[in-house]
């Protein structure tokens, strides 16, 4: 598997995962309990940009299967959703003490865009 079909893979595993995500929240509340957070953060804060962060992702992993020129660009957005996510997440853990296991998740979920926006945006080599 290249580099670009991981990154795509990944991209495409991660909206999805939000996703289920988003769904185990609003099916079971022990779940919720799990990442320390209240109704007012998961809904007011979270909900709007995790929305734009799967399909984001899913759009950009299609665009990097078949390396579209706007592939890096969605990628990018996708890691300012993640971040901006994250940086969500550090307020709540700073803020309130809580919500670790959440910004563990972040912060590798940050991470891993970030890799994929390196391999995306990479320029493959023209043929001599």
């Amino acid at each position: 598997m290249t580099a670009r079909r991981l990154a795509s893979a990944y991209l495409a595993a991660q909206g999805v995962a939000v996703g289920v995500w988003w769904a185990l929240l609003a099916l079971r509340p022990d779940v919720r309990a799990l990442f320390e957070l209240g109704e007012p953060a998961l809904l007011d804060a979270y909900l709007p940009p995790d929305v734009v962060l799967a399909v984001v992702s899913l759009t950009a992993s299609r665009f990097a299967a078949t390396a579209h020129p706007a592939a890096p660009v969605l990628t990018g957005a996708v890691l300012g959703a993640i971040g901006y996510g994250t940086a969500m997440t550090v307020g709540q853990v700073l803020g309130a003490g809580q919500g670790w296991i959440g910004l563990v998740a972040m912060v590798a979920g940050t991470a891993a865009t970030a890799a994929c926006l390196l391999v995306v945006g990479r320029r493959e080599a023209e043929p001599a």
